[in-house]
């Protein structure tokens, strides 16, 4: 039999979920490009529920965002208006000293940090959307009824799924797409790959104990 492989393209290990899978084929009846399909979309759905969504007054606080809720005459504005974000400030300019450049003058770094902070903002749910498209293509696939309930931001850069055909050596793929930027550099957030770690020691484990429970039932029989 060829090794089963899942392929996740993040950086995260894949030897103890390896080892586990190798077991539980020794006692399913499954074909192995549908074992592989399930076993993918079950870890992806237990690491978008892993993933924490971002909170609005967590952003605003790190950021130190000052905003203005009554207008001049003392009626409070349908829109709080921004003023100025002390601590995207902080984070800009020090970006900038750290790489050389001249620090901005007052002017262009509060337009910068009110944009920096209206991008935070908008991602919020992007992280945890990002799985989605992998669940949801997998779902079709498995015909599996079961819906995220979750409203989720429309985003660009949707998770994909490529599940597994039956053949020789099949591979089920989740593409996670969705990244941040950090030292100038586009990442995949660690909260998402710390997530999958977890879904993938949660689904290893699973497989685990189905594997004994099945052997000691065959033991049983004898």
């Amino acid at each position: 039999m060829p090794q089963p492989d899942i392929t996740i393209e993040m950086d995260t290990s894949l030897r103890q979920f390896q080892s586990a899978l190798v077991k539980f084929l020794e006692v399913t009846k499954s074909e192995l490009s549908d074992v592989l399909n399930r076993k993918l979309y079950f870890v992806a759905r237990k690491a978008f529920r892993l993933i924490k969504k971002a909170d609005r007054i967590r952003i605003e606080n790190e950021l130190r965002v000052e905003r203005q809720f009554f207008g001049k005459r003392g009626k409070r504005l349908k829109r709080a208006k921004l003023i100025r974000a002390t601590g995207a400030e902080s984070i800009i300019q020090g970006g900038r000293i750290n790489r050389g450049e001249k620090p901005l003058p007052k002017a262009e770094l509060e337009a910068a940090a009110k944009k920096m902070v209206g991008s935070r903002l908008r991602a919020i749910g992007s992280v945890r959307a990002g799985m989605l498209g992998i669940i949801q293509s997998l779902g079709r696939k498995l015909r599996l009824s079961g819906r995220m309930s979750e409203k989720s931001p429309r985003i660009k850069r949707r998770g994909q799924a490529r599940p597994a055909r039956p053949q020789w050596d099949p591979t089920a793929t989740g593409i996670y797409r969705v990244t941040i930027n950090q030292g100038g550099k586009r990442i995949i957030p660690p909260d998402v790959k710390s997530a999958v770690a977890k879904a993938l020691s949660s689904e290893a484990f699973d497989m685990e104990s189905e594997f004994l429970k099945r052997t000691r039932k065959n033991w049983n029989r004898l």
